[in-house]
């Protein structure tokens, strides 16, 4: 199977058939629809790279410290401090959806609803249409690298600021409401790690440590080593490491392999 892989480079340079474009360093990088959206902090904008048309699109400023940025095709939702908003694929067209009772950090979607991480390990679900705040916990363990599988739902992460370091999930019902938090039966036997991948629908979900789990957190395999980003195949996986960016089959057997000129940091295909 062939596809059009481009990876990111820690400068935000984008390197596709061999061209790079400058930038400097971003916080969050989406793709939808083969459009990928770079989260900057200063200046606060977003800037957008067509994968179609192998080009940059005009980049769209945005108000005040954004963290994070969540994607898909409802739109694009950012933080600004406490306060999230909503904005179209265009990023035009700016609705505001909530404000959390505390600094929000990370974001991640399911189908109907907005998840913010805010404060240290509480969790916030909310209506995606309207913002209407849903329920707000604080559970056991502190969270970082938030991630949604939004056919099954349910919420993954790692634990932070622990010892030995592992993962969660949190079921999320139809209604937004949260399920209890569930770790794995392996702490500290896999590598630490602080973000997670999920391939939406599959039941699996990687770390950055390289560790594959599914959705009921039992180890599935792994990718070697660690890794700074994980994009999905409908048959593979590719993974984005400092030194090269590698492709894997679905048994996790690795079938290709490019080395970037410089580090790399994200991919998207």
């Amino acid at each position: 199977m062939k596809a059009r892989v481009i990876w990111a480079w820690l400068s935000c340079s984008l390197l596709l058939s061999g061209i790079p474009v400058q930038s400097e360093n971003w916080l969050e990088s989406v793709e939808v629809d083969q459009t990928v959206y770079f989260l900057f902090s200063s200046p606060a904008r977003i800037e957008r790279f067509d994968m179609s048309s192998n080009s940059f699109l005009a980049p769209v400023a945005l108000p005040g410290a954004p963290s994070d940025l969540a994607a898909d095709s409802s739109g694009l939702y950012v933080n600004n401090g406490a306060s999230v908003y909503r904005y179209d694929l265009n990023v035009d067209n700016p609705e505001f959806r909530f404000v959390a009772p505390s600094s929000v950090q990370e974001i991640a979607l399911t189908q109907n609803h907005i998840i913010a991480l805010h404060g240290n390990d509480d969790l916030l679900s909310a209506v995606k249409t309207t913002g209407q705040i849903v329920q707000s916990l604080d559970f056991w363990y502190p969270m970082q690298g938030l991630s949604a599988d939004p056919q099954l739902p349910r919420i993954f992460a790692c634990t932070k600021q622990s010892y030995p370091p592992d993962i969660v999930s949190i079921l999320i019902g139809e209604d937004g409401v949260f399920g209890v938090q569930n770790d794995s039966p392996y702490h500290g036997e896999t590598r630490s790690a602080s973000e997670t991948f999920v391939k939406p629908g599959s039941g699996t979900v990687f770390d950055n440590g390289g560790t594959r789990f599914t959705g009921d957190l039992v180890l599935a395999g792994g990718l070697g080593g660690r890794v700074d980003h994980v994009a999905f195949l409908a048959d593979g996986v590719i993974a984005s490491r400092a030194s090269s960016v590698v492709w894997f089959d679905d048994e996790l057997l690795e079938v290709g392999e490019v080395v970037p000129s410089q580090p790399s940091r994200s991919v998207s295909v």
